[in-house]
């Protein structure tokens, strides 16, 4: 069994538009070598875990609408997240990424609308 399936709960919630997992396997099919920071923290208490991170990695290509030329390009983005934990194991997840720089540095010139 994953890391991924042992931390998250069928019943957790996630606040963000993705599920947690599927947000990882996400970001790592357009970055195949994206690296994690912690930026500060972690924070913690008897429930939660507070992460402000850096990420960096090179475009390998797939985002709907980024420039031609942004395919092999070096990024940077920042992001915080919050967990709940209980009994050792993801309940809650609410994700916060600055998605606009990231596209930014892609050429995305036009959002493509959600699914």
């Amino acid at each position: 069994m994953s890391t991924k399936n042992r931390l998250l709960q069928p019943q957790g919630e996630h606040h963000d538009q993705f599920k947690a997992g599927n947000w990882v396997t996400r970001i790592n099919a357009l970055f195949p070598d994206l690296d994690f920071q912690f930026d500060v923290g972690p924070i913690t208490d008897d429930t939660h875990l507070v992460v402000r991170w850096k990420a960096e990695g090179t475009y390998g290509g797939g985002f709907p609408g980024s420039s031609p030329g942004a395919v092999g390009r070096r990024v940077t983005f920042y992001g915080t997240d919050t967990l709940r934990v209980e009994d050792g194991k993801l309940i809650e997840y609410w994700a916060n990424a600055d998605s606009l720089w990231l596209i930014q540095q892609l050429g995305v010139s036009q959002v493509p609308p959600l699914d």
